[in-house]
């Protein structure tokens, strides 16, 4: 193997490192001469909760930021295109004579999805001045919305919304329940999904733990759980797309990627809100409704604010996700 193929191979690496739904890790890796080709893996989707494959191409463009961010760091330049019709995206990377190592770079191993309690500590206003000053395309928004402003509690009630719709939702709830790894055994087995240790569980047979989450799949409970893990965050950040495509999904995962890497830098944890993104109604509902988004697409919504690590979830092998 040469020293090139080990580079893209180092470059695929940081890559699998991103966030996805679920862990569902949803992408294949093809390697050529002068470029990565990063693909949707279709037998990962999640039909139910993402039934339009919306949160798989942020998964994606989430991956190429990280593996663009690598590239910086081996010496290389890239330039990222987006296939529409092929439903790809095209890393194309040249040796560079002067790049400059991302600074982001050692952030991509700690970064993690943290769903704990938080512990109330308020983000300060100068990192979120910094956070707000990241640089985003035309095409997407983003929104850190602090506990005093109106939109937190309008936002708030439409996760509330959310959690009623998809926990009376069997097939909702039955997808959740197949992503989800009780044991080591299961982990080793199927290295996506949600394990017990990034849940906070301990390990426990399948059968006994789906019994005991089942009783916890219901709307007031989640609802109970959800509004003091909001009310433990500093803020929660917005993400919206001007036109709800491919392309800007593509464009919010790369910079949803940086946003991430930066608010790792600072020990600043996050995780995931996407209910009322994920409804088409409610996401109908808060664009019509909530006029300091100006009538933009919500996207993508996370709590963020201070918290002690969590486990890490697990990864597949390189090798799983590289394709000929």
């Amino acid at each position: 193997m040469n020293a090139q193929n080990l580079d893209y191979i180092k470059m695929v690496e940081a890559a699998i490192k991103a966030p996805s739904g679920h862990n569902s890790q949803p992408w294949f890796f093809q390697l050529e001469d002068s470029a990565i080709n990063i693909l949707p893996n279709m037998e990962e989707i999640l039909p139910i909760v993402d039934k339009s494959n919306r949160e798989l191409f942020i998964s994606l463009g989430a991956a190429t930021e990280n593996l663009c961010i690598e590239a910086s760091v081996l010496g290389y330049d890239s330039n990222v295109e987006i296939d529409e019709t092929n439903k790809k995206i095209v890393v194309h990377l040249n040796r560079g004579n002067s790049i400059i190592a991302d600074s982001l770079h050692k952030s991509i191993e700690s970064r993690q999805t943290n769903r704990k309690l938080y512990n109330n500590k308020t983000v300060s206003d100068d990192i979120i001045l910094n956070l707000n000053n990241l640089p985003l395309t035309d095409d997407i928004n983003r929104y850190i919305i602090s506990k005093n402003d109106s939109m937190f509690n309008i936002l708030k009630s439409y996760i509330e919304k959310g959690n009623e719709v998809q926990m009376s939702d069997k097939a909702f709830k039955d997808e959740l329940l197949n992503c989800m790894r009780f044991n080591n055994t299961e982990v080793k087995r199927n290295p996506t999904g949600l394990t017990y240790k990034t849940m906070g569980a301990p390990a426990m047979p399948s059968f006994v733990s789906k019994f005991i989450i089942k009783s916890y799949l219901k709307p007031n409970k989640q609802n109970k759980a959800d509004l003091k893990k909001i009310e433990s965050s500093s803020h929660l950040v917005l993400f919206t797309t001007k036109n709800n495509t491919l392309r800007e999904w593509v464009d919010l995962g790369r910079h949803l990627q940086r946003f991430l890497l930066t608010t790792t830098q600072q020990n600043i944890a996050n995780a995931y809100m996407n209910q009322p993104c994920e409804i088409d109604e409610l996401a109908l509902e808060i664009q019509k409704n909530v006029g300091q988004i100006k009538g933009e697409y919500p996207t993508l919504l996370l709590r963020i604010g201070y918290a002690e690590p969590t486990p890490f979830s697990p990864r597949k092998k390189v090798n799983d996700v590289i394709i000929e």
